[in-house]
């Protein structure tokens, strides 16, 4: 992931926006470059993917129906080449503790996707202290927030057994 063209934002700029509270923070359109932001965003155009532990999937669409995402803020997302692997080392990556994508997580693959888009650590699911400006994990990967995910938009897999 190291390889990937990151935008050039300033220690002064990335601090005072991890500090900046949640839902307080500037779009990425303000220190972002336009082209920067299309790097960004060419880094998902083979296809998204979200992953998270089936106890988690199930609550979710237990309680809040088959739609994906927060529908005022969206939704996180992956390129669909990265989510390959050890779940362990995904949890490293995605900056999430230890054992929170369980034993064995479900991979959404999903078919359409609107507004895709780097997030401006405003999303609902973000944690003070763990997101980072222009569109990386804090372990190092790719991120992007979609909208609202219908039900007929993705389709669950077991990949991780």
């Amino acid at each position: 992931m190291d390889e990937l063209l990151r935008a050039r934002i300033s220690k002064k700029v990335e601090d005072g926006l991890v500090s900046t509270p949640i839902g307080k923070r500037l779009d990425s359109s303000v220190y972002m470059s336009k082209a920067e932001i299309e790097a960004h965003l060419s880094l998902f155009d083979d296809g998204v993917v979200r992953v998270q532990s089936k106890e988690n999937f199930d609550f979710a669409i237990n309680t809040y129906g088959p739609n994906i995402g927060d529908p005022k803020t969206g939704t996180y997302v992956m390129p669909k080449s990265v989510a390959d692997g050890d779940p362990r080392i995904l949890e490293e990556l995605l900056g999430l503790e230890p054992m929170s994508l369980g034993e064995n997580p479900v991979l959404l693959d999903i078919q359409k996707t609107t507004n895709i888009r780097v997030p401006s650590g405003n999303e609902s699911g973000v944690w003070q202290g763990l997101w980072e400006p222009g569109g990386f994990t804090n372990g190092g990967i790719p991120e992007a927030v979609v909208d609202t995910i219908k039900s007929d938009e993705y389709i669950v897999k077991n990949v991780f057994k």
